[in-house]
């Protein structure tokens, strides 16, 4: 099985209910870097929230957390059909 050209990898941080920050997707990066892929840009991600409350009218919501998309590719080899 060929390895994609291409991968989009979530990347962010989150609050953990002790205020401490909580790290995701960078292993998951440096993996690919590792394996030959390159950074090729960024993109935005998402706000992570939390429900704390409901009422019949109005939801509350907690700011626990960001993230923003990784994209890696596989570099381009000599004589590679683009």
């Amino acid at each position: 099985m060929d390895n994609p050209k291409e991968i989009f990898i979530e990347v962010g941080l989150r609050f953990n209910e002790a205020n401490e920050l909580d790290f995701f997707g960078i292993d998951d990066v440096n993996s690919a870097l590792q394996f030959g892929y390159a950074l090729a840009s960024m993109q935005k991600g998402r706000a992570l929230m939390d429900k704390v409350g409901e009422d019949s009218q109005n939801v509350r919501m907690k700011f626990t957390g960001f993230s923003v998309v990784a994209v890696l590719q596989l570099p381009k080899t000599a004589g590679q059909a683009t």
